[in-house]
């Protein structure tokens, strides 16, 4: 027998669907603040830097679930795996990331890096030229590495030429 109480509850996880469907943020459609989930992402970067990778990428994936159109959880999680040693994975992750935000230079020279780690030269160049030249300041600190990268592929490119 169903009790009232278990038609409720599913009517409320119908509603969620049904929002979620119809494209609003799963974050929204259950009540959680947009600042609520700027605050996991800022715990996430905290657990992080303590080296506690495991639950960073627990709250990390929590926080995409929650909305999938922010990319800094996904360039955390990459960065996991990158200290992990885990390039394939890493590369999902910031790829995601790119999607999340087609103009991220930085998400395109994460990428680009994790592309060189594994050896795919040829998809990494571009990236990392489309992240040089969109780079918004020369001072990003991660602009030397992307350029130091892009020369080194062109020196494998030409050595084999």
């Amino acid at each position: 027998m169903t009790s009232q109480s278990d038609v409720a509850e599913a009517g409320r996880v119908a509603a969620v669907v049904d929002a979620v469907h119809r494209g609003t943020a799963l974050h929204d459609a259950v009540g959680v603040s947009a600042r609520a989930v700027d605050s996991l992402e800022q715990q996430a970067y905290r657990l992080y830097c303590a080296g506690r990778f495991d639950e960073a990428a627990v709250l990390a994936e929590g926080i995409v679930a929650l909305d999938v159109t922010r990319s800094y959880p996904r360039l955390l999680l990459g960065d996991i795996y990158a200290q992990r040693d885990e390039w394939a994975q890493a590369l999902k992750a910031f790829e995601g990331a790119m999607e999340a935000d087609t103009e991220s230079a930085f998400a395109a020279f994460k990428c680009g890096d994790a592309l060189v780690r594994i050896g795919d030269f040829e998809r990494a160049a571009p990236l990392l030229a489309r992240a040089v030249e969109s780079a918004e300041t020369e001072s990003s600190p991660w602009l030397p590495v992307a350029e130091g990268l892009l020369n080194r592929i062109g020196s494998i490119q030409s050595s084999t030429d």
